[in-house]
C-alpha cells in the first residue's frame, strides 16, 4: 500500500543535494507545495474578503477582481514554458530552480503591499484601493508561472505506479492546505485583512530555504521507456481538457450565490463560510481515495462520474433554497450541502484524471503543467466573466435585478452540456479506436501497472 500523505511529507529529509538530472525527490517538493499553497489558496479564495472589508468593494468589483486574476493566470500559465526555453538558450546558468527563487521572492513582497499602502495599519478606508488590483494583478500571473513548474519536478521523470503516487499525495496536500488555510485565516478577515496577506508572503518567502532540496531542473522521460502511453490516453486527455476548466466555471459561477442561498434557507451568518467550505473538505478524502486505488485509470466512467457529480451537486445547490425555503429549509441546508458534496467529488476526480493524463501524455514537462493550469484559468475567468457581465447589465438596467442568478445559472447549464457532448464525443472515438480491426493490438487497453 502507498505511503500516507504524512508518511511521504516525513519521508526525507528537507534539505540535500540531488543528484543533476535525477528525478527530483517528492518530499521538499510536497514541502514547497504546502507553504505556498497557504498563500495561493487564500489569496485566490479570500480576495473577495479582503477587498469587502478593507476597501467596500461591490459584487461587481469583485468580479471585475476575478475576471483580471483569471485571464492574467491564463496568460502566465500558457507562456511560462516557451519564456523559460528562450531564457534557458540565452542565459545556460540559469536553472529551473532559480526561477522559482525569484517566483517566491516576488510573491512574498506583493503580498506586503495592501499593507504598506495603508501604512501598515488595518484601518478600514485606509490606503488606496488601487493596492488590491496591484495585489489581483500581479500575484495572480506569478502563481500562474510557479505551480507549472512545480508540477513538472513533482511528475518529470515519473511513470506508472510512481507517477500516480506522486500525482495522488500531492493532490491531498495541497488540497488539504487550502481547506486548513480558509479556516486559519477567517478570524483575521474582519479585523485585519491586510495584516493576513502579508504574513502569506511570509511562508512563500520560508520556501527559498527548502529550494537547495530539489534538482537544479525537473527530470524528463527518456524516449526509451519501457512502459508505452497508450492510444487511449490522447481520447481521455481531451475530454478532461474540456471537463477541467468547466469545473471550475460552475466553482467560480456557484460561489457568489451561496451566501444568498443560505441566508434564505435561514442559516446565520456565523455559519454561512463553514459549509460553504463543504466542497473543500469533501475534495480531501476524494483525493485521498483516488491516491491509493487506481481503478479508475483508463476508464471513461471517472470522466462520466465526475461530470455527473458535478452536474448534480450544481442543480441540488441551486434548485434546493427556492424550491424548500419555505416549507423545509432544514432539508433545504442538508440537500445544499449535499450538493457541496458532490461538486467536491465531482472536481476532485476530474482534476486528478486531467493532471495524470496530461502529466502522462506529455511527458511531465513545464508546457504540460503550463496547459493544465491555464485550463483551470479558464474556469476562473469564465465564471467571474459571467457575473460581471449579468451585474453590469442589471446595474445598468438592461437586465432586471431579478434576473442576475438566472443568467449566471443558464450560462453554466450550457457550459456543462457542451462538456458531456464533448466527453460523449470521446468515448464513441475511443469505442471506434478499439474496434477498429487496423489498431495495433500491441496497444494496451489500460495504463500500465493498473488493473485491467
Amino acid at each position: 500500500m502507498s505511503p500516507s500523505p504524512v508518511t511521504a511529507l516525513a519521508a526525507a529529509p528537507v534539505y540535500g543535494t540531488p543528484t543533476p538530472g535525477a528525478t527530483s525527490p517528492l518530499a521538499p517538493t510536497l514541502w514547497i507545495t504546502l507553504l505556498n499553497s497557504f498563500g495561493t489558496g487564500i489569496v485566490t479564495n479570500g480576495i473577495y474578503f479582503l477587498a469587502s472589508n478593507a476597501y467596500g468593494f461591490t459584487t461587481l468589483q469583485n468580479y471585475a477582481l476575478g475576471a483580471l486574476m483569471g485571464v492574467t493566470y491564463i496568460a502566465s500559465a500558457l507562456l511560462v514554458e516557451p519564456a523559460l526555453r528562450r531564457l534557458i538558450d540565452r542565459r545556460p546558468e540559469v536553472s529551473h530552480r532559480g526561477v522559482l527563487a525569484a517566483l517566491m521572492l516576488l510573491l512574498g513582497v506583493i503580498c506586503v503591499i495592501p499593507w504598506a499602502a495603508a501604512g501598515f495599519t488595518d484601518r478600514q478606508g485606509a490606503g488606496g484601493a488601487w493596492a488590491i488590483w496591484v495585489l489581483a494583478g500581479v500575484y495572480a500571473p506569478l502563481t500562474g508561472a510557479l505551480w507549472p513548474i512545480i508540477e513538472s519536478y513533482l511528475t518529470g521523470g515519473r511513470r506508472g505506479p510512481s507517477l500516480r503516487h506522486a500525482i495522488g499525495v500531492w493532490n491531498v496536500v495541497w488540497s488539504a492546505t487550502v481547506a486548513i488555510s480558509m479556516w486559519l485565516v477567517a478570524p483575521l478577515v474582519e479585523p485585519a485583512p491586510r495584516l493576513a496577506i502579508a504574513g502569506l508572503g511570509g511562508l512563500h518567502l520560508v520556501c527559498l530555504a527548502i529550494l537547495p532540496a530539489i534538482a537544479r531542473d525537473p527530470a524528463r522521460h527518456l524516449d526509451d521507456t519501457a512502459e508505452r502511453v497508450p492510444a487511449s490516453y490522447e481520447q481521455f486527455l481531451a475530454a478532461f481538457r474540456v471537463l477541467l476548466p468547466s469545473s471550475y466555471f460552475v466553482l467560480t459561477a456557484l460561489s457568489p450565490n451561496l451566501p444568498a442561498a443560505f441566508t434564505r434557507l435561514g442559516v446565520h451568518a456565523d455559519w454561512q463560510t463553514p459549509l460553504a467550505s463543504t466542497w473543500m473538505l469533501v475534495r480531501v478524502p476524494a483525493f485521498l481515495l483516488l491516491a491509493r486505488w487506481h481503478g479508475w485509470h483508463g476508464r471513461w466512467s471517472t470522466a462520466i462520474l465526475g461530470a455527473g457529480l458535478l452536474a448534480l451537486g450544481f442543480a441540488t445547490t441551486v434548485l434546493a433554497p427556492p424550491l424548500l425555503a419555505s416549507t423545509a429549509p432544514a432539508i433545504g441546508v442538508a440537500l445544499v450541502i449535499a450538493g457541496l458534496a458532490c461538486v467536491g467529488v465531482g472536481m476532485a476526480t476530474i482534476y486528478v484524471a486531467a493532471l495524470y493524463y496530461v502529466s502522462a501524455a506529455r511527458h511531465g514537462s513545464v508546457g504540460a503543467g503550463g496547459s493544465h493550469e491555464a485550463l483551470i484559468g479558464v474556469g476562473y475567468f469564465g465564471g467571474p466573466a459571467c457575473g460581471l457581465v449579468a451585474a453590469g447589465g442589471a446595474g445598468l438596467g438592461v437586465l432586471p435585478a431579478s434576473a442576475f442568478e438566472p443568467a449566471i445559472l443558464t450560462l453554466v447549464a450550457i457550459t456543462l452540456i457542451g462538456a458531456g457532448v464533448v466527453v460523449w464525443t470521446q468515448v464513441r472515438a475511443s469505442r471506434s479506436h478499439r474496434t477498429d480491426p487496423n489498431t495495433d493490438p500491441a496497444t494496451p487497453s489500460h495504463p500500465p501497472g493498473s488493473p485491467p
